[in-house]
């Protein structure tokens, strides 16, 4: 079996995983994610975004002009990290959004801490942080008019996705 080793950069820590040509990683057969597991766990997420819309989980909230987590978004968070750990061969890309009140730049700047917080307080929850990475998008995907204050709001967000993939292949 030929191997290669894949470096995993996570602030100033190395970490090297070895990978065989049957598609192992970490002793995980990755096929297997893409039949269904990869799938199944995404649906948990949805299923988390569903219950934020619908009330029954709170918004995962900033502070104003900040990337402090505000206390009533604990539940969500915490319920993302139990699906991570029953899954733990999955990485998850935290993707943090803002409404256009304030600058394009200034915006970019403030989602990428606030996805920087959110991947924090979920490593503080036992997930391995190599298997976190936070993409702020600033306010370039709006998914409402961003002329109420209803649709700014719905437009700062928290959004996440879970891959099998290596970072690199993600971005």
């Amino acid at each position: 079996m030929a191997k290669r080793w894949l470096p995993w950069v996570a602030g100033a820590g190395l970490f090297c995983a070895c990978v065989q040509s049957d598609h192992r990683y970490f002793g995980y057969n990755r096929r297997g994610l893409e039949s269904g597991e990869l799938a199944a766990t995404q649906k948990e997420l949805d299923e988390v975004q569903r219950k934020i819309n619908s009330g029954e989980l709170p918004k995962i909230q900033f502070e104003f002009d900040s990337a402090e987590i505000t206390e009533e978004s604990y539940p969500t968070l915490d319920a993302v990290a139990d699906i991570l750990l029953r899954h733990p061969e999955l990485k998850l890309v935290v993707l943090a959004h803002t409404c256009n009140m304030g600058g394009e730049d200034y915006n970019l700047k403030l989602s990428k801490r606030r996805g920087l917080a959110v991947e924090h307080y979920l490593v503080k929850k036992g997930i391995p942080p190599p298997f976190i990475h936070h993409i702020g998008k600033g306010l370039s995907e709006p998914i409402a008019d961003n002329s109420t204050e209803q649709g700014r709001s719905k437009n700062r967000r928290v959004e996440f996705r879970v891959t099998d993939r290596d970072w690199e292949s993600v971005y």
